[in-house]
């Protein structure tokens, strides 16, 4: 099912079983990278929010960010999971301040980008 609105076609997501954000939300999930961007378009024509599509290394599907994520790098947290790659040391430093935890930036060893840790 699509509805359209001033020329934006929208198609409506679902929540994810295995993804969540850091508040235990489930991250909403799109099939293909198309879906996401028409998402994408959709909340910014209506709300003004301007967010990112990425490809998830961990469920295979695709979700929304408002910050463009790059998981090509191939490091991983302390889980295990994917760690993500800003392209510049101020993207990942307004990411940082948002989530108020004391987090730091660092380059990336393997990636032209810049990862967040909690402290060396």
């Amino acid at each position: 099912m699509k509805i359209k609105l001033n020329n934006f076609a929208y198609t409506p997501m679902h929540k994810s079983n295995t993804c969540f954000t850091k508040d235990n939300t489930p991250r909403s999930e799109y099939d293909n990278e198309w879906e996401a961007r028409e998402s994408a378009i959709y909340t910014e024509a209506t709300k003004g929010i301007t967010l990112f599509p990425y490809h998830c290394r961990v469920c295979g599907k695709w979700h929304l960010s408002p910050i463009r994520y790059d998981y090509s790098c191939g490091c991983q947290d302390s889980e295990g999971k994917p760690k993500n790659l800003y392209p510049s040391e101020k993207q990942a430093l307004e990411v940082a301040r948002t989530q108020g935890c004391g987090l730091i930036t660092y380059p990336c060893p393997y990636g032209d980008g810049f990862h967040l840790t909690k402290g060396w």
